[in-house]
């Protein structure tokens, strides 16, 4: 098969069918894109493992990481260590005490330039800093993206860390519900990561409480921003001069952003997406094949 990008939603049912997905997978020549878009299984993370140096993939996105087993964990993030050409990296839904552990053991090893996680449901204190400890280790890592943080902790442990980040470009969107404790971690941790340039903040995050703990931290900590003040820092895409220039940016933002309320779809709206998206859009170009699925693009318009 000739396909540079591949999307799967199927599920390997048994321990053969999954060796053989991963076997698939490393013999597709021009293969650089793949998502799997359900729940990875003990032995298709196994698989995966052991193939891993064989696949090509430099963009890989996997859906839901919801690793049943601690094995399974740990098997998923050799896999992503041992992959060769893996640049662009993103990660659906953590929720797995033992990924994240798993995650911050390798981060070393792992080569990403690019990491987005989706939706951070770390559910313990311990798992929130393991997964800030694996963001400050990774060697390359220089763009992130980071959704729908939920969790005081992880705000916590990105403050207690954010002068070891060494991401340039940031991306933060779904924090509107933060406590106003966190709001204050998050707002003093972006303002001591040591080589931010590029930070982006989603327009409905946009709320009174963060953005003035943003700017009340900008003016009030020495050396904030330190990119700002060396005249190479862009905000929401708008290069900013200085820190008088930040801060006016933000106001004029927060004074342009709407009430939002961020509302989940229901897994009947979700299917309802799915089957329009499959009955208007019936051809394939034979560089894609994408199996039952469907994703959101920013602008609200539906993409492959």
């Amino acid at each position: 098969m000739q396909v540079q990008t591949l999307e799967l939603d199927v599920e390997c049912p048994t321990p053969a069918s999954s060796h053989h997905l991963a076997e698939s997978l490393c013999s597709m020549p021009n293969l650089t894109d793949l998502t799997l878009g359900r729940k990875i299984n003990d032995e298709l993370c196994f698989a995966l493992k052991a193939k891993a140096s064989s696949i090509q993939v430099q963009t890989l996105e996997l859906d839901v990481v919801e690793c049943p087993t601690p094995a399974s964990s740990h098997h998923l993030v050799e896999a992503l260590c041992s992959m060769p050409n893996l640049t662009n990296l993103t990660l659906g839904r953590i929720i797995n005490d033992e990924l994240c552990f798993a995650l911050k053991a390798k981060a070393s090893s792992i080569q990403v330039q690019t990491l987005e996680l989706d939706v951070v449901e770390c559910p313990t204190p311990a798992s929130s800093h393991h997964l800030v400890e694996a963001l400050c280790s990774m060697p390359n890592l220089t763009n992130l993206t980071l959704g729908r943080i939920i969790n005081d902790e992880l705000c916590f442990a990105l403050k207690a860390k954010a002068s070891s980040i060494q991401v340039h470009s940031l991306k933060f969107y779904g924090v509107e519900s933060l406590t106003p404790a966190s709001s204050h971690h998050l707002a003093e941790a972006l303002c001591s990561m040591p080589n931010l340039t590029d930070l982006t903040l989603a327009e409905e995050d946009l709320n009174e409480e963060f953005c003035s703990t943003l700017k009340a931290k900008a003016s009030s900590i020495q050396g904030c921003f330190p990119q700002i003040r060396n005249g190479n820092f862009r905000f929401n895409g708008a290069a900013q001069d200085d820190l008088n220039s930040f801060i006016h940016t933000l106001t004029r933002l927060q004074s342009c952003s709407r009430p939002y309320k961020r509302q989940a779809l229901s897994t009947q709206e979700v299917y309802k997406m799915i089957l329009k998206f499959q009955r208007s859009n019936q051809s394939m170009n034979s560089s894609w094949y994408g199996i039952g699925r469907v994703r959101q693009c920013p602008s609200g318009n539906t993409s492959s």
